[in-house]
């Protein structure tokens, strides 16, 4: 994954003269075992920093990430997960709009494929839009795809994630302590990243400890960042409302079953993951969290 990842921005273009591109890739093994691969893959149009953090964790990893940025000195930077592939205009696309809405934060969508070889397939075929789609202002974003003004990272602001989110969601706890900060966040459309969403992934059962692992993080961001009244106000009316979703589902599922299996199949669905996401918005509260990253 992370090969056809580093390819692909290796292939980035931008149009002469208006950005200027480096990379920072981040070994988070323990031997800094892709060093070499990253040294050999490397086609000498645009710099690319290796960096190791041996310290096991997705958030120290995007700290390290962040480090290495700031010896760059950029006014943009941009993070992608290791099992994307982008588009040969991603950046570019990207960076357009968020000058073009006047954004601090651009989050794009992921486009998911059955297997690597359609996302490749996808991310090689996307096209430029010829006009700027609909962005929407967001409270939070993640990180699969994501430019943010360089001042969120910077002095005096300086943050950086949470490193006690060793289960997930450290990205958007992140991007809601910038909002919070007065970034505007805003998603859009049209600068999509491509990845393989593999049949395990696919699994309700995955996809379930998935949206629990979601709500448990999502738990810690809203009680450190809202506060213990208001965070527990906000996650508790967040759960009833996934839990209502979810008895409403089961509902539309009985009644359509005589008459579309797939129908009902799809609202059961839904109605595990509303379910999970609540359980794990209250869970930590009865000491009930995941013992892994999901």
């Amino acid at each position: 994954m992370f090969l056809r990842c580093f390819d692909s921005l290796l292939a980035q273009r931008v149009p002469e003269g208006s950005l200027s591109l480096s990379f920072v890739v981040v070994d988070n093994s323990s031997d800094a075992g892709e060093r070499e691969t990253v040294a050999h893959r490397q086609n000498g149009d645009v710099p690319v920093l290796y960096v190791h953090e041996p310290r096991a964790g997705i958030p120290a990893a995007r700290n390290a990430a962040l480090e290495a940025a700031k010896t760059l000195t950029p006014d943009w930077i941009v993070f992608i997960d290791d099992d994307e592939i982008a588009p040969p205009d991603w950046i570019a696309r990207l960076h357009a709009c968020a000058v073009h809405y006047g954004a601090d934060v651009t989050s794009g969508g992921v486009v998911q494929a059955a297997t690597a070889e359609g996302a490749r397939a996808g991310a090689e075929s996307w096209i430029v839009p010829n006009v700027y789609g609909e962005a929407r202002d967001r409270p939070t974003c993640p990180t699969c795809n994501v430019i943010f003004r360089s001042w969120i990272a910077d002095a005096p602001l300086s943050l950086r994630f949470d490193e006690a989110m060793l289960h997930g969601g450290s990205d958007s706890e992140y991007f809601m302590r910038a909002a919070q900060s007065g970034a505007r966040i805003i998603n859009v459309k049209d600068a999509a990243v491509y990845e393989e969403f593999p049949p395990e992934r696919q699994a309700l059962s995955y996809q379930c400890m998935r949206s629990f692992r979601v709500g448990t993080t999502t738990n810690y961001r809203y009680l450190k960042n809202l506060g213990s009244w208001r965070g527990a106000i906000t996650l508790t009316l967040s759960a009833l409302n996934k839990f209502g979703s979810a008895i409403v589902g089961v509902l539309v599922a009985v009644v359509a079953f005589p008459f579309s299996r797939t129908t009902a199949l799809r609202n059961v669905r839904r109605s595990a993951k509303a379910a999970s996401y609540a359980i794990g918005c209250l869970g930590p509260a009865f000491g009930i969290r995941p013992n892994r990253y999901w």
